[in-house]
């Protein structure tokens, strides 16, 4: 788990300082104070299923608005396919959008992008109940003796109306089932 915040406090970084802080520290080597503590390293694209991820790396212990975030390699389709694997435990994550620009406050420039996912499985209570916004970094920001990287950092939140949640955190507690919003 992480370690605690002050009374008051909450993890929640802009998408600015996602890129040009975390990514780009970690990506180029530079120790960052926090960088580990808040931000994990784990494959997002493998065996385990997001609620198994939510789980392990504390998510049931954060306040309402309050996300994980994770560094992670993409995985190309094949060797020579430009295409992204982005299979996850038994579902996969599809893509919502074509992605954003993220831009520094300061310069206005482009330092980054991000995607938006969500969690699909046909017949699965989970399916639609994860999202996952990836960032990734301006090729034109890495350091000279990096070509390109494949590592990027990911938000993972649940996807519950306000509407939904006591019903989703009851029937979480008796069953393990999961209740959501879905796109329409």
């Amino acid at each position: 788990t992480r370690p605690p915040l002050p009374l008051g406090c909450k993890f929640q970084p802009s998408d600015g300082q996602l890129v040009l802080f975390y990514l780009f520290n970690k990506i180029s080597g530079t120790p960052a104070p926090f960088l580990d503590d808040f931000v994990r390293t784990e494959n997002l694209y493998g065996n385990k299923e997001p609620w198994q991820i939510w789980r392990q790396f504390g998510g049931h212990d954060l306040e309402d608005g309050e996300d994980l975030y994770f560094f992670t390699h993409l995985k190309k389709k094949s060797v020579n396919s430009s295409r992204i694997d982005r299979r996850v435990g038994t579902g996969t994550w599809q893509g919502e959008d074509v992605g954003k620009a993220v831009v520094s406050r300061n310069s206005r420039k482009k330092i980054g992008s991000k995607k938006r996912f969500r969690y699909e499985k046909d017949k699965s209570p989970h399916n639609g109940c994860w999202i996952m916004h990836e960032y990734s970094l301006n090729p034109s920001l890495l350091p000279q003796n990096l070509q390109s990287s494949d590592l990027v950092l990911c938000r993972i939140r649940k996807n519950v109306g306000k509407e939904n949640k006591r019903r989703m955190e009851n029937e979480e507690s008796q069953s393990r089932s999961y209740k959501c919003l879905k796109k329409k």
